[in-house]
């Protein structure tokens, strides 16, 4: 039964890289190996609930999620366990994020950056642990979270750290990461050669190694800068693409945010009835998931928004500019 719950647990981490967390048979492998495990009364292993709880994530089952999380933190309390305390950080402070708790999931956040960069100095082989890289899963959301609470220079710093600790010798799958944040964070801020050159980087790297999510994802990425670019129907076709494969994949995590980039991109290309029916999803997707960050004043989809839908879109804002709950 050992090599059997080992067999499982490891076939569930490498569909977890290659298809995503969200694919239904890397949580049914994982979910397999952990119940193996349980049968043969052998403590919880912390990889595998933080795995867990990324497929959870990625998935938008949040309330589900934090159980996983909440068992790391029991294990952190009782044990010290590093894997244990990084993986329920990890695992709060993007619920946090995603619900709009923006300050909260900061805290969580830079803790866990701060231990994934404590153990990497320490020596700790993380990545033979997670099958990543934490300290690059860590300073991605701290990254989306400081840049939305405004600070600009500190988000710089963070992506600056990504590209540089996965730019040589570093999985496939971290370098995709931090060229797909490099990317999302230049389109926020209009820099399209940015944005190009990550999706387009991120796009080849992910699709020699057979990554499809995240192939997926850095086509969102460079489907909002080819119009731009002068090519906006291989930009649009691009993302139509990467997201139906998205969906494929079960990878939900961060669906708003990508829809915000297609209706940018259809504005631009002078598609304006597309991109209403693209704002109108993304507010129905933000309203079944309560997924709020993702309609925060500092996104430029989110005045476009309410440009394009009129007061159709006021009750999601209240007056001080903030999600509503």
């Amino acid at each position: 039964m050992r090599l059997e719950q080992k067999l499982h647990i490891h076939l569930g981490q490498v569909l977890a890289i290659t298809r995503g967390y969200g694919h239904h048979e890397a949580e049914t492998a994982l979910t397999r190996g952990r119940a193996l495990r349980t049968a043969a009364q052998a403590p919880e292993d912390p990889s595998v609930l933080w795995a867990l709880c990324a497929a959870h994530l990625v998935t938008s089952r949040y309330d589900a999620s934090r159980q996983f999380s909440g068992l790391l933190r029991d294990i952190s309390r009782r044990t010290r366990e590093p894997v244990a305390s990084l993986g329920a950080a990890y695992g709060e402070g993007i619920v946090l994020h995603v619900r709009g708790m923006l300050p909260q999931a900061l805290a969580e956040l830079e803790r866990a950056v701060g231990m994934a960069d404590r153990l990497a100095d320490a020596g700790h082989e993380l990545a033979r642990t997670f099958q990543h890289n934490p300290r690059v899963s860590c300073c991605s959301y701290d990254t989306f979270t400081h840049w939305l609470l405004g600070n600009r220079q500190t988000a710089g710093a963070r992506r600056r750290e990504l590209l540089s600790i996965t730019e040589y010798g570093s999985r496939p799958s971290d370098r995709s990461f931090a060229l797909y944040v490099d990317g999302v964070v230049a389109a926020w801020e209009g820099d399209t050669r940015t944005a190009l050159a990550s999706g387009d980087e991120g796009v080849r790297v992910a699709g020699e190694h057979g990554l499809l999510h995240w192939k997926a994802m850095l086509g969102v990425v460079r489907g909002w800068g080819l119009p731009r670019a002068g090519d906006p129907d291989e930009g649009l076709a691009l993302t139509h693409t990467s997201l139906a494969e998205l969906g494929r994949s079960g990878t939900y995590l961060r669906h708003p945010l990508h829809l915000g980039l297609l209706g940018q991109a259809q504005v631009h290309s002078g598609r304006a009835e597309d991109a209403r029916s693209t704002f109108r999803t993304m507010l129905a997707v933000v309203g079944q998931r309560r997924e709020r960050v993702y309609l925060h004043p500092a996104l430029p989809a989110t005045p476009l928004l309410h440009e394009l839908l009129g007061q159709g879109a006021d009750h999601w804002l209240d007056p001080t500019g903030s999600p509503s709950p």
